[in-house]
């Protein structure tokens, strides 16, 4: 069995995705081994629950450590959006097959209605031919 390390966007309303991953311990799994993962989902916490950011601004980029995506979010919402607020890049080939998710955190800690901020993922050495990304906090 895995476990979630969280996604983006936290909210998906029906024909929307979201990127994500799960964690498995690599020391216990053989090289041919097959998934079966099953999503399940509930509704939204009243309280200190996860809140979309839109990414109102990405590119990719040359940095220090290999290629990055930067860019801006938005506070979209009518209440302030709390940190930390995590930014999430699955990059995939050609085909369409996931080739890795890297993420980071934005440069400010809370975003009231309407505030922005910027953010990097580093991207290293992976291969990033096509990208989706998302992003989220907490609501206080």
């Amino acid at each position: 069995s895995g476990s979630s390390q969280g996604f983006a966007p936290e909210l998906v309303l029906p024909g929307e995705w979201a990127v994500g991953y799960v964690y498995f311990d690599s020391g216990k799994l053989k090289n041919d081994t097959e998934f079966d993962l099953t999503a399940t989902g509930s509704e939204p916490d009243e309280i200190l629950g996860a809140v979309d950011v839109k990414v109102v601004e990405a590119s990719r980029t040359e940095g220090q450590f290999g290629d990055q995506i930067v860019g801006i979010v938005e506070n979209t919402t009518d209440a302030d959006v709390g940190g930390p607020i995590d930014v999430m890049v699955a990059c995939f080939d050609k085909a369409g097959n996931l080739l890795t998710t890297s993420s980071d955190f934005v440069e400010s800690d809370s975003l009231p209605p309407g505030g922005t901020s910027s953010f990097s993922v580093d991207l290293f050495d992976d291969p990033c031919v096509n990208w989706a990304i998302g992003s989220s906090g907490y609501d206080f």
